[in-house]
């Protein structure tokens, strides 16, 4: 409860406004049609975006509680970039050998039963954990007068990597 004080409340109340608009509007958007189209209640897809909705909000206070520093060990990070490399190459290669897979046109998403799992969000996550902590562990070499760009050539092709696969996946 001590990490309660320093919650910020100029990005909660938008977050709750946000999500309180979108829930209106999933069933001002889907009332009328679903019932027509499908004979249920006009609020069953409502009550589906609620539930959403509460598990977004109960995923985000987990990590608001969880503590971050185990993204910044080198062990959880090449893990994340082992998974992030796995699944758009599995993208890549699902959209190249069976294109009965996509879907509206685009294969960016893999199933898992019930759960459909979109890894450019999972790169995107990772790129970012990634130059946030390489830039603030060498932040004096970056400042450095002998600063040369063949000490970002590591990141930069790591980055570069997951982008050309990013666009060839989807």
């Amino acid at each position: 409860m001590k990490k309660l004080r320093y919650l910020d409340y100029y990005i909660l109340v938008p977050y709750l406004i946000l999500i309180a608009i979108g829930v209106v509007m999933v069933y001002s958007a889907s009332a009328y049609w679903i019932q027509n189209q499908y004979g249920q209640a006009e609020t069953s897809v409502m009550i589906r975006q609620i539930a959403f909705a509460v598990a977004g909000f109960m995923i985000a206070a987990f990590f608001y509680y969880f503590k971050l520093d185990v993204f910044t060990h080198p062990r959880a990070q090449k893990i994340m970039w082992i998974a992030t490399f796995g699944l758009l190459i599995y993208l890549t290669v699902l959209s190249h050998f069976r294109p009965s897979a996509a879907v509206n046109g685009a294969t960016a998403w893999i199933q898992l039963g019930p759960i459909h799992i979109q890894p450019t969000e999972l790169a995107k996550m990772t790129v970012i954990l990634y130059l946030a902590h390489m830039f603030s562990s060498r932040q004096k070499t970056l400042v450095d007068p002998d600063f040369t760009f063949k000490r970002l050539s590591q990141p930069l092709l790591m980055v570069g990597f997951c982008i050309l696969l990013v666009f060839f996946s989807t």
